[in-house]
């Protein structure tokens, strides 16, 4: 039976993580409410991409992180973006790093815990947020994507 367990249940949250539906991407706007609620200060920083690229930085004065904010032209643009940032965070991997993965039907995120740094990588249809922190900054970083749905 204890075998019988064993095998079960990690299938079934394969299945639990993998076949959640779809979700809400935030527009801009909602973005920059959710952060300035927070505590966070909002700086647009789309001038600094190509033309269809909105970009922004949630940068709270007292911390050594920022939270980024990307709404791109196509889902793809933001799964491809998604992908580089995911295999950059993967290389900082060692012996004592712990990550965090799921996905679903519009949508996929990966935390990586590793180095005294915690890094985040999330996008929902044609946005991305992302996020590179120490590690004692990480409950907080993990409760601004959770506040935006991310």
């Amino acid at each position: 039976m204890k075998k019988l367990i064993l095998v079960i249940f990690p299938v079934i949250m394969v299945l639990f993580l993998t076949a959640c539906g779809a979700k809400t991407a935030i527009t801009p706007q909602e973005f920059q409410s959710a952060m300035e609620q927070m505590g966070y200060q909002f700086v647009d920083i789309s001038a600094q991409y190509e033309a269809g690229i909105t970009a922004y930085l949630a940068i709270k004065s007292d911390s050594s992180y920022q939270i980024e904010y990307y709404q791109v032209a196509s889902v793809d643009s933001a799964a491809q973006a998604f992908a580089v940032n995911r295999a950059d965070f993967e290389t900082m991997q060692g012996g004592s790093s712990a990550y965090v993965e799921s996905s679903g039907e519009n949508y996929a995120k990966y935390a990586l815990t590793a180095n005294d740094t915690y890094y985040y990588v999330s996008y929902i249809d044609n946005t991305m947020v992302y996020a590179t922190a120490p590690s004692s900054a990480k409950d907080e970083v993990k409760a601004a994507f959770d506040a935006i749905g991310y």
